[in-house]
């Protein structure tokens, strides 16, 4: 938990680093999420289902290209850890059980952009 705690803190600190060699856009980027459940409807009778929020981080790897005409493709890569915690109470004069769910996700996204001259431009992706 100590360990999960300052991995958490240290992502906490969103750090990015880039390069960019003319056309060719990359880097790493980083940082920490806080994430939780919804319960829409309790379907166990006498039991009191609670959640409570869940440190995870996400860590990226991006790279782009800009085309002559204005366009320009970006993928990032990465990885991203959410979850949350139940909290069971059979009664609530005690602290129930705490059940943790720690969701992985690997996503890969890509964005296609069109810049409308130095400081504007439109993205467009998943």
């Amino acid at each position: 938990m100590k360990a999960r705690f300052i991995v958490s803190l240290s992502m906490c600190l969103l750090f990015l680093i880039k390069g960019k060699t003319q056309d060719f856009r990359y880097g790493i980027e980083a940082g920490f999420l806080l994430s939780n459940f919804t319960i829409k409807e309790n379907l166990i009778q006498n039991l009191e289902l609670r959640t409570a929020p869940s440190a995870g981080f996400r860590i990226n790897v991006h790279a782009g290209y800009t085309f002559p005409n204005n366009f320009s493709f970006i993928a990032a890569p990465g990885y991203m850890l959410k979850g949350g915690d139940f909290i069971l109470d059979a009664d609530q004069s005690t602290e129930g059980e705490r059940l943790s769910v720690d969701l992985h996700y690997i996503h890969l996204p890509a964005n296609v952009e069109y810049y409308l001259g130095n400081k504007f431009l439109i993205s467009a992706g998943p």
